[in-house]
């Protein structure tokens, strides 16, 4: 009898083991299948599309012409957003009277409700955009799965300082004495710059220098200086974040070097 009751126990084993495989194979296949979350566009019922940081990063490299533009308050811009993108607050954009040819991806905050997003949709389609995407996740969506963001520098932000290198006064004279290969930018204002700056300088004021990076152009080693140390340690980082390695801020900045007595022109 216990040989038979363990043929049984045997038998309703395999039974069940085969009952539950053949369940699971006919749920996979009868369940309805769930959209890849590649899917190109996710296409919503209102007046933009919402997609993914990272289909829209595909889409810019395939030189599909869009304009980010980000709805944040001017605080959040500032602290760091997408490089080259375009800071219009959400209840600015009725008012945005820059012409509108491409299409555009609106990157959000955390607090922005869907209808306010919709209507600024609507006005920037009246405007001319092609069409209106809306950056799932925002600004953490971009950093996670695309791309490249500009902060503003922040001198106790121990990640910031690892971005900035140094260089005194004195070696930075010693260097030009020497004629080594340099970029110096200034970042000052140019009614500042106008007023004296160090020899061969290129200004770039630093609200500037996002637009105008493909002007900085050097064999050899960026030297940034402004008036106050903090306005270069800022350049420096902005530089950096722009994929500009070899930068050197000069400490003690531009008033240091005249009361110094070295070299200057106007």
């Amino acid at each position: 009898m216990s040989k038979n009751k363990e043929v049984i126990v045997v038998i309703i084993g395999i039974f069940l083991i085969i009952f539950v495989a053949a369940f699971t194979f006919l749920r996979e296949s009868f369940a309805p299948k769930k959209e890849s979350t590649q899917a190109v566009v996710e296409k919503t019922a209102t007046k933009y599309e919402l997609t993914s940081a990272e289909t829209l990063s595909d889409i810019i490299k395939n030189r599909e012409d869009f304009l980010i533009m980000d709805v944040r308050s001017f605080e959040e811009y500032a602290n760091e957003h997408v490089l080259d993108s375009v800071h219009v607050p959400l209840e600015q954009i009725a008012a945005y009277s820059e012409e509108i040819s491409q299409s555009v991806a609106l990157l959000p905050g955390e607090n922005q409700d869907s209808p306010s997003l919709d209507e600024a949709a609507s006005l920037l389609t009246a405007k001319g955009a092609k069409k209106v995407l809306l950056i799932a996740m925002g600004l953490d969506g971009w950093k996670i799965l695309s791309g490249q963001t500009v902060t503003h520098g922040d001198p106790t932000n121990f990640l910031d300082q690892s971005k900035v290198d140094y260089v005194s006064q004195e070696e930075l004279k010693g260097k030009m004495d020497r004629n080594e290969p340099l970029f110096i930018l200034d970042v000052r204002e140019k009614e500042d710059f106008a007023k004296g700056h160090l020899p061969g300088a290129r200004n770039i004021p630093l609200p500037e220098l996002e637009s105008r990076r493909s002007e900085v152009l050097s064999p050899g080693q960026v030297v940034i200086y402004a008036n106050m140390e903090t306005e270069a340690f800022q350049a420096s980082v902005r530089l950096y974040d722009m994929k500009f390695l070899a930068s050197s801020v000069l400490k003690e900045g531009y008033s240091k070097w005249v009361s110094n007595g070295f070299k200057t022109q106007q």
